[in-house]
C-alpha cells in the first residue's frame, strides 16, 4: 500500500497559469531520486505496487499529470507539451539533478517530450508501453471516430453517458491481459476523477486535438546517450511491442527492451514483480 502521508499538493506556475498539481513524495535522503508518471485516465494510485518496493531506498516521487487524479481540472489546452512542461515544473520544485524518470503510456510519451530539452537533468528513462505512436496509420473511419469524439455536443454526451464506473471498467478491460486485475478497487480509482465534471477537459483532449498527442514527427533520435528502458506488456492490444517498440528503439539507440508476458498495457500493474526487478536491475547497471 502507499503511505498516505506522503500525500500533498503544490501550486507550479504553467505558463497557462498556477495550477495546483497532487504529488506523493516520500522525501528520503537518498542519492537516487526516482519521479514516476501515470498514463492517460490514470492516477498516482495506480503505482500501488510499485512505489512502496523502491520506497524504502529511494528518494520516490509520483505525480498526478494536470487534468487527471486529483491535481486541478483547468479547462485549458492539453498536450504532451504541457506534461512535458509538468516534469520541468516538478524537477525545478524538488530541485532535482541526475534523476531517474519512469513513465507509463501517455505518462511515457510526456517524458519524451520532456527529454527533448531536459536530457542533462537525467541519468536514465523507462519508457512503460508509451503512448505517442500507432504502429499503423489511422484508418478513414477512425479519424472519423476521433472527430465525432472530439466535437464538443458528442464528446460531452459520451463523457456523460461512459465517465462513470461502467465506463471506467469496460475501458480497464481494454488494458489489461486478465480481467481479474480489473478490481472493483481499481474500477473505483479510476471512476473517482470523473465525480469532477471538469475532467472532461483531460480526458477529451485527445480526441479534440489527436495531433497534440503523437511522437511521430520527432526526428531520431531524441538522445544518443541516455540509458533508456522499454518495457512492454505483450499483450498490449493499443501498441503491440513488436510492432510499436522499433520505433521507440530509434528515438532512443542507448535502449534495451523487455517484453513481460501475461501482461497488456499495464505491465507495472499485472506483473509488478517483473517490471519492479527489471527497474531496479537498470537502474544499477553500469552500461545499456
Amino acid at each position: 500500500m502507499i503511505d498516505s502521508s506522503g500525500f500533498k499538493f503544490v501550486s507550479l506556475p504553467f505558463q497557462c497559469g498556477q495550477h495546483r498539481v497532487r504529488i506523493w513524495d516520500n522525501e528520503k535522503n537518498a542519492p537516487l531520486t526516482l519521479l514516476f508518471l501515470h498514463g492517460y485516465g490514470a492516477m498516482i494510485e495506480h503505482w500501488e505496487h510499485n512505489l512502496p518496493f523502491f520506497n524504502e531506498n529511494y528518494r520516490v516521487i509520483a505525480a498526478d499529470l494536470l487534468g487527471f487524479g486529483k491535481s486541478d481540472k483547468p479547462d485549458i489546452l492539453y498536450s504532451l507539451k504541457l506534461w512535458g512542461e509538468e516534469i520541468e515544473l516538478l524537477a525545478h520544485y524538488f530541485s532535482l539533478q541526475n534523476f531517474v524518470l519512469i513513465g507509463q503510456s501517455m505518462g511515457a510519451a510526456s517524458s519524451v517530450m520532456y527529454v527533448r530539452h531536459f536530457e542533462h537533468k537525467l541519468s536514465r528513462l523507462v519508457l512503460i508501453d508509451c503512448s505517442g505512436h500507432f504502429p499503423k496509420p489511422l484508418s478513414l473511419f477512425e479519424k472519423s471516430l476521433y472527430q465525432l469524439v472530439g466535437s464538443p455536443f458528442i464528446g460531452d454526451a459520451l463523457f456523460s453517458v461512459f465517465g462513470n464506473e461502467y465506463g471506467s471498467k469496460m475501458s480497464l478491460l481494454q488494458t489489461y491481459y486478465d480481467p481479474a486485475f480489473v478490481t472493483e478497487n481499481l474500477v473505483n480509482a479510476f471512476s473517482e476523477s470523473f465525480k469532477n465534471p471538469n475532467s472532461k477537459f483531460a480526458y477529451l483532449a485527445p480526441s479534440k486535438n489527436p495531433d497534440l498527442f503523437q511522437l511521430t514527427a520527432l526526428t531520431p533520435p531524441v538522445s544518443k546517450a541516455l540509458p533508456t528502458q522499454l518495457i512492454w506488456g505483450k499483450h498490449d492490444k493499443a501498441f503491440p511491442p513488436y510492432e510499436t517498440m522499433p520505433f521507440f528503439q530509434n528515438l532512443f539507440p542507448n535502449s534495451t527492451i523487455h517484453v513481460v508476458d501475461q501482461a497488456a498495457h499495464c505491465p507495472h500493474h499485472e506483473q509488478p514483480e517483473r517490471v519492479n526487478q527489471l527497474i531496479l536491475k537498470f537502474i544499477h547497471s553500469s552500461s545499456v
